[in-house]
């Protein structure tokens, strides 16, 4: 802190050869502004993480309903699986194919949607 100290220092060592910033009013506002934009920095780097945090986590749980969708494939509960993907993706896909073809399918499109 530049309050507990005698010589006048900024955060990032700064030289302005064309300019004197250790005179009073100069010292005060090239100091406010690197404090200002190390905050600015730090809030942009921080909502950058968190925004690559929600993407991976939307999409591990993407992966998470195709995976379970899958071990479902050729079981008891398919049938119900089916049958609440139906109004969700309208693909008219029961009048095509059977129970198994149709939940194949379905996860078969959502891996292509997932992978572009």
């Amino acid at each position: 802190m530049p309050i507990f100290k005698t010589e006048r220092t900024f955060v990032f060592p700064t030289a302005f050869p064309f300019y004197n910033i250790t005179s009073s009013p100069n010292y005060e506002i090239f100091y406010a502004v690197q404090v200002i934009t190390i905050h600015m920095c730090n809030f942009l780097v921080s909502g950058t993480n968190m925004l690559v945090f929600a993407f991976l986590m939307t999409i591990s749980q993407q992966y998470y309903i195709l995976q379970r969708c899958l071990s479902a494939f050729n079981s008891d509960s398919m049938y119900e699986i089916n049958k609440k993907l139906r109004p969700i993706c309208r693909d008219k896909f029961e009048d095509k194919y059977d129970e198994n073809r149709e939940l194949l399918y379905r996860c078969v499109t959502q891996h292509q949607k997932l992978l572009k």
